[in-house]
């Protein structure tokens, strides 16, 4: 089994939910079973 680790990062509103959907439909669509992860860093800070 062929076992792929990708991960996709950027700000805020520079595509990277959208990007991660494509890359895993795409892989899906060649036989490959796909996994999204997402995560939110947390916005607050101290001061």
């Amino acid at each position: 089994m062929n076992k792929i680790i990708w991960k996709i990062g950027g700000p805020a509103g520079s595509g990277v939910k959208s990007a991660g959907k494509i890359l895993a439909k795409s892989l899906f669509r060649k036989g490959y079973f796909t996994f999204n992860y997402l995560e939110y860093p947390s916005l607050v800070r101290g001061g």
